[in-house]
């Protein structure tokens, strides 16, 4: 019986760390031949009572080492959220944001569409919060 090694794909879906979430799915406006290695991260958010605790920062770490196992280049639209009385992070910042921690790519510039090539995380300079550390470490080994 011969049976071939089959490398597992990204699962499509909703994530959640803490009071951040987001969705995981498959780009429909790629062409087909794309779309296996390819996912595309959309709705990041969290809750204003949540934000400023390292859950949208940790929810990205383990999505990029998700891609990075199963070999995924992830795609997003960064768009910042903003509703009347809720701070938010500028689109320049944002930008920084995903390239400088997660190693993402601007593709183009309006709308901000940014990529990230399996294995592009930087490791250098990286400073996280003992818990946000700690939770990392959790979804690595759990």
């Amino acid at each position: 019986m011969n049976m071939s090694k089959q490398k597992k794909l990204m699962e499509v879906g909703f994530r959640r760390v803490g009071g951040a979430s987001c969705s995981v799915r498959i780009c429909e406006a790629l062409p087909e031949h794309m779309r296996e290695a390819t996912r595309e991260v959309t709705n990041l958010w969290t809750a204003p009572e949540h934000r400023n605790r390292g859950f949208a920062t940790t929810l990205m770490h383990s999505l990029c080492r998700e891609a990075d196992v199963t070999g995924v280049t992830l795609m997003l639209f960064a768009k910042p959220y903003w509703k009347e009385d809720e701070a938010y992070l500028p689109q320049d910042q944002l930008e920084a944001w995903y390239c400088a921690t997660f190693g993402f790519q601007v593709v183009q510039k309006d709308p901000l569409l940014l990529a990230r090539s399996p294995g592009a995380t930087p490791r250098v300079g990286l400073r996280l919060a003992p818990t946000t550390r700690a939770t990392i470490e959790s979804i690595r080994h759990g």
